[in-house]
């Protein structure tokens, strides 16, 4: 098991550096380590102040001193410092660190510094999300290692019910599951209410209480949606039942729009936050978040569009076709598949020959939202894009 943390540093840098080095604590500096800068202390302290002084960001949070304590006994000091270096790499790679193991203690731990302006020129920020993304991979690390990992303590969650969740035995991990089945089941809220009851739970929701609740037969006490978390509010079961065709998982989405956003992103966002009532709007948007933004095949970074290349024009391509095709959906009523296809075979029974062009563009409108939904469900955007970035490496540059 191991804890760790992480603390700014805003004045005597050069200090943290001596004590984080210090020969008496890390067997005459043999366990030191250091990415981009010096392994002896003065010398990394001017490298780094040299660094922050290049991109004029030499006031304020100078260095970052953390460290990681393991459980006493369980690691020897060669695994401590073998661990510290696959962590500081995989976890501070963008900054220059300085960091030695130390042994002067009955528990080994391992301490640490990183220059809070990291090799972009960006300033590091210590905030809760830092943290828990610092002690997440800590935990990663020791199950690498075989070490023992610590026990979360948030949503008042006992270590029995941990380890019960840990084999799926947990009541927590039953109510999971079977709210996830019968979802899968249920072709309404109203349905899925009926099949928690068949189970033998009982379901407390409506207008007058703030989270649905769910308490099967035999248990002391109910649990809320809430606590099960964010896929098990009132409601984002709704969403998944109505937009189960679509894969749709609540929690995939981006956060809410900010200022000074590019266009694309801006216009994909509008999307999902817009939340029409039109069901095929609603399940457009959503699979667009969930392909582009958490897809498998193309890992593009939260919150911003593709770089300029080939895949960024077809991005472009779609994001606007399925936006208008959004409005087409609004405009005409379109609430479900069955008002498409009650929609396409009235005007093709209302079609003639001598027909305008506007009725023939707008059949061809019809049609082509038919296609793309059908895009959407067997999720073949992302294999198009794929087919024209290929099509276009193995085209001549003569022929583009």
């Amino acid at each position: 098991m191991a804890v760790s943390g992480i603390s700014d540093v805003h004045v005597t840098p050069g200090k943290t550096l001596s004590y984080v080095g210090r020969p008496d604590k890390s067997e005459d500096g043999t366990l030191v380590f250091s990415s981009l800068c010096s392994n002896d202390p003065k010398l990394a302290h001017i490298q780094m102040k040299a660094h922050r002084k290049r991109f004029g960001k030499d006031k304020g949070v100078l260095l970052h001193h953390g460290y990681v304590s393991f459980k006493k006994d369980e690691i020897s000091k060669e695994k401590a410092y073998e661990f510290a270096q696959e962590f500081m790499k995989r976890h501070y790679s963008d900054y220059q660190y300085f960091g030695s193991v130390h042994v002067d203690t009955d528990k080994i731990h391992f301490n640490f510094t990183i220059n809070s302006v990291g090799l972009d020129g960006k300033k590091y920020s210590r905030n809760m999300k830092r943290i828990r993304e610092l002690r997440a991979e800590v935990d990663r690390c020791c199950e690498e290692y075989n070490l023992s990992v610590v026990i979360p303590k948030g949503m008042g969650m006992s270590y029995k019910e941990w380890m019960e969740q840990k084999k799926n035995n947990s009541w927590k991990s039953i109510i999971k599951s079977d709210i996830d089945e019968a979802i899968l089941k249920a072709d309404s809220f109203e349905h899925f209410l009926a099949l928690m009851r068949d189970e033998g739970y009982y379901v407390k929701h409506g207008s007058n209480v703030k989270h649905i609740l769910f308490k099967k037969k035999g248990m002391q006490r109910g649990s809320r949606g809430k606590t099960l978390g964010d896929e098990y509010t009132e409601q984002a079961i709704k969403d998944r039942i109505k937009f189960k065709e679509f894969n749709f998982t609540p929690g995939s989405s981006l956060r809410k729009p900010r200022r000074r956003m590019k266009l694309v992103e801006r216009e994909l966002m509008s999307l999902y936050y817009r939340r029409p009532t039109l069901a095929t709007n609603v399940a457009i948007g959503i699979y667009l978040l969930n392909a582009y933004v958490t897809g498998e095949r193309y890992r593009i970074m939260r919150y911003s569009p593709p770089k300029k290349n080939k895949i960024s024009s077809i991005y472009n391509v779609e994001v606007k076709k399925l936006a208008a095709q959004l409005r087409f959906c609004h405009e005409h009523g379109i609430r479900t598949r069955e008002d498409l296809e009650s929609q396409i075979a009235d005007l093709e029974k209302q079609i003639q020959p001598n027909n305008s062009a506007k009725q023939k563009e707008l059949l061809a409108e019809y049609y082509a939202l038919k296609e793309s939904l059908e895009e959407i469900r067997d999720r073949n955007i992302i294999e198009k894009i794929q087919r024209e970035v290929e099509k276009e490496k193995h085209t001549p540059e003569k022929e583009r």
